[in-house]
């Protein structure tokens, strides 16, 4: 994901090893304990990037007009309609 702000580009990457994250072959032989401490790192990775983007945002959002900022509204108040449908839904897992 790439984050224009201002004239500059922050390149977000979010993979195995970038964050800590365990790679995928280790989940096998981590403890419950490892399991638990890498999804943390994965969080807390999340948060960050979810605060940096905020932050941009915000400046968009600022420089919007009042129809934009409107329109904004809709979009994301139609995406958590939306969010919240399809967790209604019944989720199947696969084992295997």
């Amino acid at each position: 994901m790439i984050l224009r702000t201002r004239g500059s580009e922050h390149r977000v990457t979010i993979a195995a090893g970038s964050i800590g994250c365990a790679p995928a072959q280790q989940f096998q032989t981590m403890s419950a304990l490892q399991n638990m401490q890498s999804y943390e790192q994965i969080a807390e990775a999340h948060a960050w990037h979810l605060q940096k983007l905020v932050s941009t945002f915000e400046g968009l959002h600022n420089a919007m007009s009042d129809q934009q900022k409107r329109l904004a509204d809709q979009v994301f108040r139609a995406k958590v309609v939306q969010h919240q449908q399809s967790a209604a839904q019944p989720h199947y897992w696969r084992n295997g």
